[in-house]
Formats: structure tokens, sequence, C-alpha cells
């Protein structure tokens, strides 16, 4: 996925919480920051790494960890009141994510139980231009998830959340 994380973490808070609930706000800025918080490894992979490793295979893409991490985070959560929905929909924008990527990006779902740690993804997008080639503006990575099939998907999870906004929005003004 390219661009559809942070828009299709838009429609769960907005399905999940009513504008009523008591951190309404809290809910949506969290699912919000569950749907890219993964991807902010990427600053890493090209500040740091190098690209020596795909930034799938960071702890920040490996399921485990985000299911230890929000198992830890509900237990905090009985601590305060009124918090566990906004874990709760944080980590599900997470697995959101997560989902997203294993339909091209590949996501290692199986670490650590599995003595072969294996990217599981569901199609593999072909390789027509060199990935490591940078065409006009592009590297050849990008043209290639371009002109897959798999880059629809996000534009029609994009539309979808700006549809989802605009009717949020307009249902706002016919309030007024």
């Amino acid at each position: 996925m390219l661009i559809a994380h942070l828009p299709a973490g838009y429609p769960v808070p907005t399905a999940v919480v009513g504008k009523e609930a008591p951190n309404a706000k809290s809910c949506f800025a969290a699912g919000l920051l569950g749907s890219v918080c993964l991807d902010l490894d990427i600053f890493y992979f090209y500040l740091y790494d190098n690209q020596a490793h795909d930034h799938h295979t960071y702890w920040t893409h490996i399921p485990f960890y985000w299911l230890l991490i929000g198992f830890l985070s509900m237990i905090v959560s009985l601590r305060w009141k009124n918090t566990s929905h906004v874990f709760g929909i944080f980590f599900l924008n997470v697995f959101v994510h997560l989902i997203l990527d294993t339909l091209v990006g590949g996501i290692l779902w199986t670490h650590p139980v599995s003595e072969t740690d294996q990217m599981i993804r569901l199609f593999t997008v072909p390789t027509v231009y060199e990935p490591k080639l940078v065409y006009g503006f592009f590297e050849g990575w990008m043209l290639n998830m371009f002109i897959h099939w798999s880059f629809f998907v996000e534009v029609v999870i994009c539309t979808s959340a700006f549809a989802v906004l605009t009717k949020k929005h307009f249902a706002k003004k016919a309030d007024i």
C-alpha cells in the first residue's frame, strides 16, 4: 500500500464511535494514528538502514509485537476510565494496516512462532521497471505498484473515505 493507509483508517473510528461518545475526538485521532504509525519506520529505512532490508521486516510490521503491545495497553487502560475504546480503535487500525500490507507488501504473520520467517502476501507485483532505478520523478518499484491492479484497490479505499468524509461534512451543514 502506498496511499491508502490513512484513508483506510478514517471509516473505522467513524463507524465504531458516535459523535456523542465521551472520547470521540481521541478515538478518531487514535484511529488515524494507528493506521499510519507502522510506516514511521520508513524514516529509519531511508536514513539509517540505507534500504538494506524490506521495511516490512522491522518490528513495526510484525503482528506479534502489536498483539503484545495491545495486550499491555489494555491492561494499562483498566487503570484509566474511558480509555480502553481509544486503545481498541488504535489497535484495530494497526491490524487494518497489516491486513492491507498483506495484499501485496508481505507481512511476517508467523513470526516468532515459525522457524522460517516467511513473508505472507496474497499477490506479487510483477517487476516491469527496475526497482532501484529512477524514471523521471518515480523509482521503479513505485511505477510497478502504480500499474498493478492493487493500486486501483487503494484508489477505491481513498474514494470511499472521501465519500464518508463528504457525507459527514454535509450532514453537519444540514444540522445547522
